[in-house]
This record gives structure tokens, C-alpha cells and sequence, in this order.
């Protein structure tokens, strides 16, 4: 048994595959693996990872057919045989001291969720921000009632600046959802905090996250983001504390209503439709009745509880908007 499995699904990454491999395989703790997963790329990523899996022999190569990260990574932790699991996406690098920093963090707090800073880059822009957790400083053990704070700073998304303990991840079948495209990174952590006692913050940026593809799922703001936000509202409304329930509430519903707002370019019969799914949806519904006044006052919060989206164009039309 190796300390650490490193998983990393690869699907259409050849442009980034290389300086993604180099980064993982030069680190400074050597006593890992690296799971690669082709996820069916239609590119020449599969000779790329043919080419490093015959020159080092922690390398556990997969070829399988495209069935999405979730099923990737999933595959990969059947599979592992390190104590600890860490994520890595292809089109991203890491600090030569990812696995050694991260390693050090959950063996010292084992009971905690524990994450490095991260930076993102654009090779298009040439530019590279850190990521800090609201002006942390230092390494320091946070409470779990912070998980608000977390979700506020971008903190609570991802699986690839962490390491988890691959017991506890067995132990209570903790997997990645296959059912949605965006997303499920917040879901499978959400299953793991509920096993832990703490967060552990180590301040320090290890990972390098790519900003490049403009065009992935995550950036989109269509009528495919309210469902991506519904998806998420009642697992993260379960974990944040009773101290930031209502801020989380407000904020939520302050994204939903956005949604609505979003739907004014689209065509008439399609933006009726999806506008009164929004607003008969049971996450929507919930967050307008429990959202406060500052929020939503009680005028408008009357009008968008008869869930019509024709009385809602009514009423912006009314007010000049």
C-alpha cells in the first residue's frame, strides 16, 4: 500500500497533459500513485499517457468509455490503493509540495476536511491569482459552523486542493454523483464533512486551477444554471450552521432571482415555461418563503408566490424594468 492516490480523469487534455503529469510526478514525496483515467478523449491524450506509463511504475493508466468526471473518479477510488485520495484535473498543475503539505495536514488533524489555497492561471491573459480564505493567514483548524464562510469564498467546490482519508470514504460509500455535469464536486464534499470534526486550513497556494476554457459548464448563466443551483441549495442548506442559515437563505434567493431576471432574452414560450418551472420549483419556493424582507419585501414576495411567470413580467413591466 502507497500513502496516496492521486486521480486525475483525463478526457481532450493534450494541450495541457504534459506540464499536468510533469507537476504531479516531480513532487517531493515520492511514495504515491497516479491513477490516470482517459475518459474516452477523441485527442491523442491516450498516446500521452501510454508514453508516461511505461517510464514511471506508480502510474495505474485506464481506458475507458466517456461517461463524464463523476464515473472517472469514481472508477478511480474502486481502485486505489493509497491510504489518502487527492484530485487533480488535467488541464491544471500542482507545487511540488501539493502531496507533501496536504499529506502532513490530515495526518496531523486526521479527523478534519483539509485544503490548501489555490491559484488561478490563464495562459491567454497571462495572469495568476491566489485564493485566500477570507484573510487567513495562517494554518489553522476552523469549526465546521464556518462551512458559510467556506461557500462565500469559493472555498467549498472543489475536490482538487483537499486530500481525503480513503477509510472514511469507504467506509460510508461517499462517491461522486453521475447524474449531473456541474456540480458534483460540492455534493461528494458535503458527504464527507458530515464524517468530520473540523476544517484545517493550511495557507498556503499549492494548486494551480485553469482559467483558459471560457467555455466550460461552470461558467455558463443560462437556463441550465438554475437547475446547477437548485441542485445545490438543499445539501449546502444542511450543512451551514444555524448562525448563517438566513444569510445563506438571502443569498440564495437573491441568485434565483436573478435567474428569472435572466430569462428576459430568451424566446417568449421558453421563458414562460422555464420561468414558471422556477418558480413552482420546491428549492425556489422554499428560499422565497424563508428568505427576510431586506431580501425579498412582502409586496414582491406575494406576487412571486401566485408562481406565474406572466404576472412576473407584469410586474417588472409596471415598475419600468
Amino acid at each position: 500500500m502507497c500513502k496516496a492516490s492521486v486521480i486525475v480523469p483525463v478526457y481532450n487534455s493534450s494541450k495541457y497533459l504534459h506540464r499536468c503529469l510533469d507537476s504531479i510526478l516531480n513532487q517531493t514525496f515520492r511514495d504515491f500513485e497516479l491513477i490516470l483515467i482517459n475518459d474516452g478523449s477523441t485527442d491523442n491524450s491516450i498516446d500521452i499517457l501510454r508514453e508516461y506509463e511505461s517510464k514511471d511504475s506508480r502510474i495505474v493508466m485506464i481506458d475507458k468509455v466517456n461517461e463524464g468526471v463523476s464515473a472517472a473518479r469514481n472508477q478511480g477510488i474502486e481502485i486505489a490503493k493509497g491510504e489518502y485520495i487527492m484530485f487533480c484535473d488535467s488541464d491544471d498543475y500542482v507545487d511540488e509540495n501539493w502531496i507533501l503539505v496536504l499529506l502532513d495536514g490530515i495526518k496531523n488533524n486526521c479527523n478534519s476536511w483539509v485544503n490548501c489555497e489555490y491559484y488561478t492561471f490563464s495562459s491567454v491573459t497571462d495572469r495568476c491569482i491566489l485564493h485566500k480564505l477570507n484573510s487567513i493567514s495562517t494554518n489553522q483548524i476552523i469549526s465546521l459552523e464556518n462551512y458559510y464562510m467556506y461557500y462565500t469564498n469559493n472555498y467549498s467546490h472543489s475536490c482538487w486542493n483537499r486530500i481525503y482519508r480513503k477509510d472514511v470514504i469507504n467506509e460510508f460509500d461517499i462517491r461522486f454523483p453521475i447524474n449531473i455535469s456541474v456540480g458534483e464536486d460540492v455534493l461528494f464534499n458535503i458527504q464527507y464533512i458530515k464524517h468530520c470534526k473540523s476544517f484545517y486550513h493550511i495557507a498556503q497556494g499549492l494548486y494551480f486551477w485553469n482559467d483558459d476554457n471560457c467555455d466550460s459548464l461552470s461558467r455558463k448563466t443560462d437556463l441550465f444554471y438554475y437547475d446547477t443551483l437548485k441542485t445545490l441549495y438543499f445539501p449546502r442548506l444542511e450543512v451551514v450552521s444555524e448562525r448563517d442559515k438566513q444569510a445563506f437563505i438571502d443569498e440564495y434567493f437573491f441568485r434565483f432571482y436573478q435567474c428569472l431576471d435572466d430569462l428576459s432574452n430568451s424566446d417568449y414560450k421558453e421563458k414562460v415555461r422555464y420561468g414558471n418551472y422556477i418558480l413552482k420549483d420546491s428549492a425556489f419556493i422554499h428560499a422565497l418563503k424563508n428568505t427576510s424582507e431586506n431580501s425579498c419585501n412582502n409586496k414582491l414576495k406575494t406576487m412571486l408566490s401566485l408562481h406565474s411567470f406572466n404576472v412576473f413580467l407584469l410586474y417588472k413591466k409596471l415598475r419600468g424594468e
